[in-house]
């Protein structure tokens, strides 16, 4: 940009890694509840009526001993919502949690990447030699995903940006319209879109979103798919 400017950039490609069967015998995608999430962040954004986050920064483990923590994906868990998610008690101890979940129809929120892991990008060396000026010293490890079908379909997820979004879905209704005619569901896909904080133009305690000349914008983004196996993982 030749002047100061507002730059939020991200994606909104659908992954499912199951492969596309079919569910019961008909022609619909089957849901990725038996997908396995491991993202690594401690806190989320939570979001108002309107979609937006607050501005508030909350952990995802749970205060209270036993309580659901549908955010916490600090260890590998199903990608599915707990059992009693519409739970609308305001008194209930899991209700800070349940009702972004309500609010949302599912997960539609951002990850702040605080916990990245040690794994390298395993195209590192070629990501410098195509552009050498890319800050690939910021890029982590941020997430890893595993297909729940026969083949062990896995997805890594590298990137400098300082957060993720995690959509599940929640209002996909395609009837016929997909690969084979088939129809596609809620929750038949997973999004990770890094990018920058969301509403970030309108909450100072977010990193701010403003490029000027003296400050381009620049990001790396990189998605791994593999065959996870127990000893090994093999990019494809």
């Amino acid at each position: 940009s030749n002047t100061k400017t507002i730059c939020s950039l991200t994606n909104h490609s659908y992954f499912h890694l199951n492969g596309h069967h079919s569910q019961e015998g008909e022609r619909m995608l089957t849901n990725t509840d038996n997908h396995i999430l491991q993202l690594y962040s401690d806190k989320y954004l939570p979001i108002s009526e309107t979609f937006i986050p607050t501005g508030e920064k909350r952990q995802v483990r749970g205060d209270a001993k036993g309580e659901i923590a549908p955010f916490d994906f600090t260890s590998p868990k199903p990608l599915c919502l707990p059992s009693g998610w519409k739970d609308s008690n305001p008194k209930h101890q899991h209700y800070q949690h349940l009702s972004q979940l309500q609010l949302a129809n599912g997960f539609d929120h951002s990850f702040i990447l605080d916990l990245p892991s040690s794994l390298p990008p395993p195209l590192l060396p070629f990501l410098c030699r195509k552009s050498p000026s890319a800050p690939t010293a910021d890029v982590k490890h941020v997430a890893t995903v595993k297909g729940g079908g026969e083949g062990g379909i896995q997805m890594d997820v590298w990137t400098d940006r300082p957060a993720m979004q995690l959509y599940s879905s929640n209002f996909v209704d395609l009837d016929g319209k997909g690969l084979k005619n088939f129809s596609y569901k809620k929750r038949c896909a997973f999004c990770l879109e890094t990018q920058s904080y969301p509403n970030a133009v309108n909450n100072p305690s977010f990193p701010s979103i403003c490029i000027s000349p003296s400050n381009p914008f620049s990001s790396t983004t990189l998605y791994s798919f593999s065959i996870s196996e127990e000893s090994e993982n093999t990019p494809l």
